[in-house]
């Protein structure tokens, strides 16, 4: 299977938006959120993260830029 035929193949995505919700992890876990954003014109990258625990409740934060 070549690239095109792979391209014409790829499931469509919806237009229609969906909440998402945040889901706890297992007793004694964390979870963590990350993400990252790039500025080709300054030659940067930022990047945050955000550890919760099995409750919501905050834990740290960090973000590098």
């Amino acid at each position: 299977m070549n690239a095109q035929t792979m391209y014409n193949h790829a499931p469509r995505q919806s237009n229609t938006q969906g909440v998402l919700q945040w889901k706890k992890p297992s007793l004694g876990r964390y979870k963590s959120n990350v993400d990252a954003s790039f500025s080709h014109a300054l030659g940067r990258v930022g990047i945050g993260m955000c550890i919760q625990d099995e409750h919501g409740r905050f834990v740290m934060a960090k973000t590098k830029w």
